[in-house]
């Protein structure tokens, strides 16, 4: 690529891009730069079409900094395609020493036209960089009929809740609804009544087996969830973890945290309802508190990157051996056989 030196304002920028990552190097995993305002908001766009959102961190080691991961945005691109990176007033980042633009120059033709039907018809960057269909009317609504007859199942066999986790209790709680760019699986948990590892490990076993006799299909497993989906309709699934407090008083889940592990398991009983859109849903009286466990000091701030400084860490003895993993692929070959 070739940067086309168009020059910034003269008062100062509102920030600036250290790497085009991924559109410039296949080996870089995100766009990334600075804001002059920490927790700004950032867009990039192609050819002035808003492409994907993300904002800079707000406080900690990554404080100012943003993060995009679009690295599939690479095959849309060819000659003459112009790149800049906005800020919510459209003002433009800096790029280079003192460009407002970068232009492409790859030696193939452009694919944008066909890059902004797949936007129009709701396709989203999604935290992995991948361009993927985003939270459609449809697919949310299939989505909550996944998610209520998995959790009557649960409720009726076992006297659990089910309730979001991860990235869609992040939704519940910061937006009010689905997260724009985490846009795959939704992400649940339930609470076991066990602390020590045995008996959750052989609870979420014996709970995983009687979804796929009630009639759920099990779409795939690690040794940390599995993904439970519909017979009926396999366009959604819900992303299946199991949380305990351990003998310690220490909250976790199985797909992991990276921050303070919560010890409020009253708070968790505590109950309340958020909403995904129009959706209500029961998330934990202390979800704030698990929220920063998961993503750190910076939670409260979208962010289509997924930077928290941390990498997941799981606890090993509260996971799925591997003779029961191989159980519950039967299982998938068996759901696969039913379909």
């Amino acid at each position: 690529m070739t940067i086309l030196a168009e020059t910034a304002d003269s008062k100062a920028p509102p920030g600036t891009v250290r790497t085009l990552g991924p559109l410039e190097d296949a080996t870089e995993k995100a766009v990334s730069g600075t804001t002059r305002s920490a927790g700004a908001q950032v867009t990039l766009y192609v050819n002035d079409i808003p492409v994907v959102t993300t904002h800079s961190h707000g406080a900690g080691k990554t404080g100012g900094r943003f993060y995009l991961r679009c690295h599939e945005l690479a095959d849309y691109l060819g000659d003459g395609d112009r790149i800049s990176l906005r800020d919510a007033a459209g003002s433009c980042l800096v790029i280079g020493k003192d460009a407002t633009t970068h232009v492409v120059s790859n030696g193939r033709a452009s694919q944008v036209e066909a890059l902004k039907a797949r936007l129009a018809q709701g396709d989203v960057f999604s935290k992995f960089g991948r361009l993927s269909r985003g939270w459609t009317p449809e697919r949310k609504q299939a989505v909550r009929r996944l998610f209520e007859a998995v959790a009557d199942e649960l409720k009726r066999g076992f006297d659990y809740d089910l309730m979001p986790a991860y990235g869609n209790l992040l939704g519940a709680v910061r937006e009010g609804d689905f997260i724009v760019h985490d846009a795959g699986m939704f992400d649940t948990m339930y609470l076991s009544r066990h602390a020590e590892p045995a008996p959750v490990v052989e609870e979420a076993f014996r709970i995983v087996t009687h979804l796929a006799a009630a009639g759920f299909a099990v779409k795939g497993a690690k040794s940390c969830t599995v993904y439970i989906t519909s017979p009926a309709d396999r366009s959604v699934a819900l992303d299946f973890s199991w949380a305990w407090f351990d003998p310690e008083g220490n909250f976790d889940i199985s797909v992991g945290s990276r921050f303070r592990k919560s010890r409020d398991r009253e708070g968790y009983d505590r109950f309340a309802t958020a909403f995904l859109g129009d959706w209500p849903v029961r998330i934990p009286g202390n979800a704030e508190e698990i929220l920063f466990q998961l993503y750190g000091e910076n939670w409260r701030i979208p962010d289509q990157g997924l930077r928290t400084g941390e990498r997941l860490t799981r606890s090993e003895r509260y996971l799925l051996s591997e003779a029961q993993l191989a159980r519950i692929v039967e299982l998938k070959q068996q759901s696969r056989r039913r379909a």
